[in-house]
């Protein structure tokens, strides 16, 4: 009985994520052909032909990596996403993928093995609350909205900050986060109201809020925006940066993810200093920048800070996990570098854009000849 409702579950998980998928393409399509920068019809479609018979596949990769503009002429150096699933199937191991999945689990192991993560304050497992012991305040089961405003306000007073996170065990892609302010609990009761249900339904972790570097802030001051940078762990055992990017919120956002409206930027591995051109994801237009929307920073002025410490991260935390492939968002707080999160299964549109293709980056083809596969073009 439980094995069939576990299995109805999984169905209609399957059938909305379809949904989601199906709905998704659609507002890809319709912003591709409303794009005023597309190469001309013609050609568009040639280049989709010669890109089916190299690959031997659809290229639906042609219209989310936006090869189908004009300003893109090495349309044929982008991985598709049938390469790109064989990739991850080969490189990645179950025990590493629970780690990074789970918050719990993500801050349990790296925490105790000397890197920063956001300070954890407590978690939840639907309605029982669980401490952390520098709080000094005991164990709880949370059943009503004041009795959680109750503990929330002792949260903050003992911890201190102004602002905390409230993340799902289990979420990606900034989903189902919620910031809470000290304010929120004596103005905002109708919010407090959806958190305080939303943590009793799934479980979450609460984390102080990282307070950003001030050079970082310049760019968007609402969000925390961070460094992106994938990491392949070579035969050796030595880990080598495959590329990196920042992402940075919009004004409002308090999340950096481009899934949200945000900006993202390629960085020079070498020097830290941003690329000429930002954008946004297709779905909000593909959007190219020379300077941040908001702000007015431009983009290839500004230099990361702390550069050499992140990379030194992503490096470590690879190590410690011993996963051949793995994608860091890092977070730079005014006192240095700050693990925020890994993904094992994550999307390359983004960094294939924002470095020019992964068929010509070094790195990654060392991780396609790991994963058994060819490569060279087309194979």
């Amino acid at each position: 009985m439980l094995f069939e409702l576990a299995r109805l579950e999984d169905i209609k998980m399957t059938a909305s994520l379809r949904h989601s998928r199906t709905r998704s393409m659609f507002v890809k399509l319709n912003k591709v052909v409303n794009d005023k920068d597309k190469k001309p019809l013609f050609q568009i479609a040639k280049e989709l032909l010669i890109s089916a018979v190299t690959f031997k596949c659809l290229p639906s990769h042609y219209f989310t990596d936006l090869l189908y503009r004009k300003s893109e002429k090495n349309y044929l150096d982008y991985l598709t996403s049938r390469e790109i699933v064989r990739v991850h199937q080969a490189l990645h191991s179950l025990d590493a993928l629970d780690i990074l999945d789970n918050k719990l689990l993500f801050h349990e192991h790296f925490s105790h093995r000397g890197l920063r993560v956001p300070e954890q304050l407590c978690y939840n497992l639907k309605d029982r609350w669980f401490m952390d012991a520098s709080l000094g305040i005991p164990d709880v089961e949370i059943r009503s909205v004041g009795e959680f405003l109750a503990r929330m306000a002792e949260i903050f007073s003992r911890s201190g900050c102004h602002a905390i996170f409230a993340k799902p065990i289990r979420g990606s892609m900034g989903a189902g986060i919620r910031r809470i302010t000290r304010d929120m609990l004596s103005l905002q009761r109708a919010e407090v109201q959806q958190v305080f249900e939303s943590m009793r339904a799934r479980g979450h972790i609460v984390q102080k809020e990282v307070v950003q570097n001030a050079e970082l802030k310049r760019l968007n001051a609402t969000s925390l925006n961070t460094i992106r940078m994938d990491v392949f762990l070579n035969d050796e055992g030595t880990p080598e940066i495959i590329s990196a990017y920042l992402r940075t919120g919009v004004a409002g956002s308090f999340v950096d993810n481009v899934s949200a409206g945000g900006v993202y930027v390629g960085i020079d591995v070498g020097t830290g200093r941003l690329h000429e051109i930002g954008r946004k994801r297709i779905q909000f237009g593909g959007t190219e920048c020379e300077t941040h929307p908001d702000s007015g920073i431009k983009f290839k002025e500004f230099v990361i800070p702390d550069f050499s410490e992140v990379k030194a991260m992503a490096c470590r935390a690879t190590q410690l996990l011993q996963e051949r492939l793995v994608c860091w968002d890092i977070g730079i707080a005014v006192d240095g570098p700050v693990l925020i999160e890994g993904n094992g299964w994550y999307g390359l549109s983004a960094p294939q854009i924002a470095y020019g293709g992964y068929r010509r980056n070094s790195v990654f083809l060392k991780a396609m000849q790991a994963a058994g596969m060819k490569t060279r073009k087309g194979h």
